[in-house]
């Protein structure tokens, strides 16, 4: 189930699938490096809230989350992902909180910017491994923390389907501009954006005057 920088894998059932009343999941701080075979395939249908913080991961495969429907809160925060998977939460429906804050999601920029070959593909679909439709499959998403992960821009649909959201966080990130009007549809519902130590200048709209913000709030 979890492989760890200092233990061999492990093929035998993990006791966590067999407790399946189980409401909350802490495995932060564990020097986690891979989860594979589908560790939450059965006995955790009743898990809200899981916590992998702080961990080794690289990499998750595309339906490991896929089993957890009933799942609200997940914690990936200060893991090393540095690509992401449309596929990821597909079967997470209910999530309502999300923190991916401290993942070099952007490790790659630089390189495909240096390859010329890419750079429209980079601008229209990428930017630092984030995909364009990774937000799509969570309706209900009230809270997205992508905080220092390198970012330098952000696809223009990223946020398109995430029409509950109420709290963004981008702190901490090199972006240079959020085009907020198709970047957050959730204009109706979002009371808190955080753009702190980022490089954006927000348009005031009249007379074209912008500034350099710590925090934006709608």
């Amino acid at each position: 189930m979890f492989k760890s920088g200092r233990s061999k894998k492990c093929r035998k059932s993990s006791p966590v699938t067999l407790l399946v009343s189980l409401h909350r999941l802490d495995l932060s701080h564990n020097q986690i490096g891979e989860l594979w075979e589908d560790p939450f395939e059965s006995g955790l249908g009743h898990l809200r809230d899981l916590n992998l913080s702080g961990n080794r991961l690289v990499k998750i495969s595309e339906d490991l989350l896929h089993n957890l429907s009933s799942l609200r809160s997940l914690d990936l925060s200060k893991n090393s992902l540095d690509k992401t998977d449309e596929a990821w939460f597909e079967g997470n429906s209910e999530l309502i909180r999300l923190d991916l804050s401290g993942n070099p999601l952007g490790a790659n920029t630089k390189w495909i910017k240096n390859q010329i070959f890419y750079i429209q593909y980079f601008f229209s679909h990428f930017t630092g491994s984030v995909h364009e439709f990774l937000f799509s499959p969570l309706p209900r998403l009230l809270f997205l923390d992508l905080s220092d992960c390198g970012l330098e821009s952000l696809p223009v649909d990223l946020l398109a389907n995430n029409t509950a959201l109420e709290e963004v966080r981008l702190s901490r990130n090199p972006l240079s501009e959020v085009p907020q009007t198709q970047l957050f549809p959730a204009k109706e519902t979002l009371n808190f954006l955080d753009l702190s130590e980022t490089e954006i200048e927000v348009s005031l709209g009249r007379g074209n005057r912008s500034f350099s913000p710590s925090l934006l709030s709608f």
